[in-house]
């Protein structure tokens, strides 16, 4: 009895596993390209570093912690040393110059011109993965009809043997441009999961939420110029727009921590068995050369049941290291390659725009003729010939399609018309 009821228990945990597994197996997800955006975001490790560095950079206070004194203590269990100085070399480069405030808006300007390029590369993704799905569909219900022909074919004895052979090679090339497609569609649709944490096994349904694969998308669009306002807003030029702006205020900074004295006021308390030690003054260093530091140091000292005593201490330092400063003009030239890296972009797309057009309306000037050619087929093996055509056809009418929209997409992003469209968080952080 006991054996037959953990057999019974054990196929019953078998049978869930299975089940389970089954259920698994059939999940279905419906995706549109806003949420794929999203998703994207949201699993990029890369965004993650970049967000972790604004965080850590405002931490620090933007800079502003460079305001407040440093402290530091020291001890070797005999003499505990507390020691509080202020850097003014360092202040007052931080507030002349309001360096923080700009490498904060130049770091999240890097962060948003990375969501953007990310934005691109998985529109651009679910629309090849869109465009290969449409292409399979309609040669997959091709296929099927090429199938019956060709059986009808090697029935019918009245075909010449060479027409026979011909039919044979075109459904070879058939069936060769659909285990292209399949292949196509398995390695896109993986990589598409994989940079959405999507499972492997879930059959994911794309939804062109905003019909740029519809064949009436073509009409209904008008473009624009993108004007030189929306070019400067561009998160990638603002970032390097921010780098120039850098690289000029770290100029004026390194005039405070280099050219002037090096001036840093402290205070120290140390307290060893005997009795506690205040120790108050300013350190002064400058370097006269490329290799030789002259530093002065005033202090006073004062200890318990004691007078204060001032010293003063004068002393050069060899085998410093040189600093070097970057000109702006480098800040200049990447801002300038970044301008025209972007307007030769936006030349290239408008040029897809227009190519794809042309070549869509090729393909449905062929696509007529092939249906009016087909109207006075009567041989199967014409006819299994007009049918490779057709597919052929539909691919290049669909790839011109796939380039098309993905322009579009990017060229409506970089004007910010789907500010309206994106999701929240995104939207957010994009405009």
């Amino acid at each position: 009895m006991g054996v037959a009821f953990k057999g019974l228990v054990l196929l019953t945990f078998v049978s869930l596993l299975l089940f389970g597994s089954t259920l698994l197996a059939s999940e279905k997800v419906q995706i549109g390209i806003f949420e794929a955006i999203d998703r994207a975001l949201e699993n990029s490790s890369m965004i993650s570093y970049k967000l972790e560095d604004i965080k850590a950079f405002k931490r620090s206070g933007s800079g502003s912690s460079l305001y407040f004194p440093s402290l530091s203590y020291y001890t070797d269990f005999t003499c505990h040393s507390l020691r509080v100085e202020y850097n003014i070399n360092q202040f007052l480069a931080v507030f002349m110059t309001r360096l923080p405030q700009v490498t904060s808006k130049r770091l999240e300007a890097e962060l948003l011109s990375y969501k953007m390029k990310t934005s691109e590369d998985i529109a651009s993704l679910f629309l090849r993965l869109l465009t290969v799905r449409k292409i399979l569909e309609r040669t997959e219900k091709f296929f099927t009809e090429a199938e019956t022909l060709l059986d009808e074919i090697k029935k019918d004895d009245e075909i010449p043997e060479h027409q026979r052979i011909a039919a044979e090679i075109s459904f070879d090339r058939f069936n060769l441009i659909l285990m292209k497609l399949r292949h196509e569609e398995r390695l896109l649709s993986t990589d598409f999961k994989n940079r959405l944490s999507i499972p492997q096994e879930t059959d994911v349904i794309l939804k062109d939420d905003l019909g740029l694969l519809s064949e009436s998308s073509t009409s209904s669009v008008v473009l624009s110029e993108i004007s030189e306002e929306v070019i400067h807003n561009l998160p990638e030029v603002k970032a390097a727009r921010f780098r120039m702006e850098e690289s000029e205020l770290e100029e004026k900074a390194s005039f405070y921590r280099k050219k002037l004295p090096r001036m840093i006021p402290y205070l120290s308390l140390s307290i060893t068995e005997s009795e506690p030690t205040v120790e108050a003054g300013i350190h002064f260093s400058y370097n006269i050369g490329p290799f030789i530091s002259l530093s002065a140091e005033g202090k006073g000292s004062w200890q318990r049941e004691g007078s204060i005593k001032w010293t003063v201490s004068l002393s050069f330092d060899f085998n410093k290291g040189v600093s070097l400063v970057s000109s702006s003009s480098s800040g200049r030239s990447e801002l300038d390659r970044a301008m025209q890296m972007f307007t030769f972009d936006m030349l290239r797309v408008m040029n897809t725009i227009a190519e794809a057009k042309v070549a869509m309306e090729i393909s449905k000037k062929v696509e007529k003729l092939l249906d009016e050619e087909e109207r006075y087929v009567t041989s199967k093996t014409e006819k299994l010939r007009l049918l490779l055509q057709k597919v052929s056809n539909i691919e290049s009418y669909f790839r011109a399609l796939q380039e098309y929209s993905i322009a579009v997409f990017k060229f409506k992003l970089w004007k910010g018309e789907f500010q309206r469209d994106l999701p929240k968080k995104l939207s957010n952080t994009l405009f």
